[in-house]
């Protein structure tokens, strides 16, 4: 046992020594919650798939996407021509 009033004197037992691997994250997830949110993100990729297949919001999906698209384009000063077109193609989905 060291006095640490005395500077004179030494460590018997010298410093301590860290255990074996690599040391414990503060914030490090237990099994469980680690489980938890894999449970959580399959069960989201099902619903994805589920929803891709649906030919019905396929369309809806696509025709939102040409929606985007000609915004997007019109905020970049395309013509009114190339405008036309897309919202054309997308109105012509449900058609």
């Amino acid at each position: 046992m060291k006095d640490n009033r005395d500077p004179g004197t030494l460590d018997l037992l010298g410093p301590a020594k860290r255990g074996r691997g690599r040391p414990r994250k503060a914030d490090a997830l237990s099994n469980a919650e680690r489980q938890r949110l894999h449970r959580a993100r399959v069960k989201a990729k099902e619903q994805i798939a589920a929803v891709s297949a649906d030919p019905g919001l396929q369309l809806l999906a696509a025709t939102f996407r040409d929606l985007i698209e000609a915004e997007a384009r019109a905020k970049a000063g395309c013509t009114s021509d190339e405008l036309t077109a897309l919202l054309t193609r997308a109105v012509n989905r449900f058609s």
